[in-house]
């Protein structure tokens, strides 16, 4: 206990840069579990959500592509004071989301259906409210791109607090506006479409304000220019090289992570009892995410210090950097799953209740006991999976900021499909273990891969790695060879 409170006492930076981005993200979570929250009036609506999500995070993945990469870049350019190639990584990151987020925006519009099909929802009402909130959330992906891509800008450059502002803003609005469309406009009746067209607008218009704040910010706080005509002038394909190697991976293992989830959805539509226990997966996956938020928030903060420390070759004091940063996710992870399972009963008493209603041949006490019952032991064996969690996620970060890519993405992507997926579908279906296998496989997934980066860690290969090679630093030192005939003419 003494050594842990130690290790929070000695990284009192790391957490003041946390402290903002945990907001920030915690308030990302928050405007879709509001959605989903505020029309539990009509699950049927709720389920179409999820589906939605479950595309539309998986789009998300490739705007990290090159976010994720440029923090990592720019926190190393900043720490060589080198200026010149750290604008290049921002208009290349910037106009690559824009085309590429652009594209998808058209194509989730017109194919909504499409998409919403691969998932192999069976009921009707359920498909025609998903291609609805596909068409009016989905499609506006462009905008959360723009605004996932100005605030890797911020928070490269240490402007967190900029960015969760933004969040503040969004959320306001967001629950603002579907009060106004589900209270207002249609007045809590699931029979018509109003409900779910209101906050799927609601959360398109929040975000589009939101994105014309955080480029006032960009502006004031970082003012590198985007032009497109510099862009095109000052173009460098090996800056953009460098991005796509670092961020094609990197986005590779999280867009691995987010299929594998949409196949396991897949697999409780088809074999299980979606109604039911997908509504449970869901609601769990959603609550479950407040518990590694401070994983992924100080996992950030921590890449911004450990570039710093990678860039002037203090790599023993970024191994410390990356196990304090592990100890601290996991005890942080670990209080959260156990406050999430002690209030477990209420909150999912309230967050399943029309689920429970949907079988009126079984008396209303047996269904709520039969699905909390469920409920409680998957969060049971969650406290465990989140162990494996909180640790993968600031261990991979940890080693892909030292440039240690491509061996935590293979396992990581082999370990996701074999394990989760193929566990979901031998404990979920074959074991009938239902949505509870799921969590197994899930848990099983986690723990092996943390296992695997730990010692990858402590194999010291990542010291080995280097994103930025001394020739690109010293691009614009004059050569000594050219000093030297000047001094001799001086000399004379």
């Amino acid at each position: 206990m003494t050594k842990i409170f130690s290790v929070f006492k000695s990284n009192k930076e790391l957490l003041k840069l946390t402290l903002p981005i945990f907001l920030e993200l915690i308030l990302g979570i928050i405007i879709g579990f509001v959605d989903q929250f505020q029309l539990s009036y009509d699950q049927n609506g709720v389920n179409a959500i999820g589906q939605v999500n479950t595309i539309v995070v998986l789009v998300n993945v490739t705007f990290q592509v090159l976010t994720t990469a440029s923090i990592i870049l720019i926190t190393q350019y900043n720490g060589k004071n080198d200026k010149q190639n750290a604008e290049k990584v921002y208009r290349i990151a910037f106009y690559f989301n824009l085309v590429v987020s652009s594209a998808f925006s058209i194509f989730l519009f017109f194919f909504a259906e499409q998409f919403i099909s691969l998932l192999k929802v069976e009921k009707e009402i359920i498909r025609h409210k998903a291609v609805l909130y596909m068409q009016f959330t989905g499609s506006w992906v462009v905008i959360q791109a723009l605004i996932s891509t100005f605030g890797s800008f911020l928070r490269a450059n240490k402007k967190m607090m900029q960015s969760t502002y933004v969040s503040i803003i969004m959320n306001v609005l967001n629950v603002a506006g579907n009060a106004i469309a589900i209270y207002l406009i249609a007045k809590k009746d699931p029979s018509t479409d109003t409900g779910i067209i209101g906050v799927a607008l609601s959360s398109t218009i929040s975000k589009l304000v939101c994105l014309i704040v955080i480029v006032i910010m960009y502006i004031k706080y970082v003012g590198v220019s985007l032009s497109i005509i510099k862009t095109f002038k000052h173009f460098s394909f090996q800056t953009f090289k460098k991005l796509i190697m670092i961020g094609v991976p990197s986005a590779g293992e999280t867009f691995s992570y987010n299929f594998a989830q949409t196949i396991s959805m897949v697999i409780i539509n088809q074999f299980l009892y979606p109604d039911v226990q997908g509504n449970i997966k869901m609601y769990i996956s959603n609550v479950c995410t407040f518990v590694y938020i401070f994983a992924s928030a100080i996992s950030q903060a921590m890449q911004v210090q450990e570039g710093a420390l990678i860039v002037n070759n203090k790599k023993e004091e970024a191994k410390k950097l990356i196990k304090d940063t592990r100890l601290m996710a996991s005890v942080i992870s670990f209080f959260m799953s156990v406050v999430i399972l002690a209030i477990a009963y209420p909150l999912f008493s309230y967050l399943l209740k029309t689920t429970i209603e949907v079988s009126p041949e079984i008396p209303i006490a047996n269904t709520q006991m039969y699905i909390i019952n469920i409920v409680l032991i998957i969060l049971s064996f969650n406290i465990l999976l989140e162990q494996g969690r909180a640790s993968n996620i600031v261990l991979v970060k940890g080693l892909q900021s030292s440039g240690d890519i491509f061996v935590p993405v293979i396992t990581a992507i082999i370990s996701c499909w074999a394990i989760a997926v193929g566990g979901t579908y031998i404990f979920g279906t074959v074991c009938k273990l239902g949505v509870i296998g799921v969590f197994i496989a899930n848990t099983i997934d986690e723990c092996l891969r943390a296992l695997i980066f730990y010692f990858r860690l402590q194999s010291d290969v990542w010291k080995k790695k280097n994103l930025i090679k001394s020739k690109e630093i010293e691009q614009n030192i004059v050569p000594l060879e050219e000093v030297e005939p000047l001094k001799k003419e001086e000399n004379k």
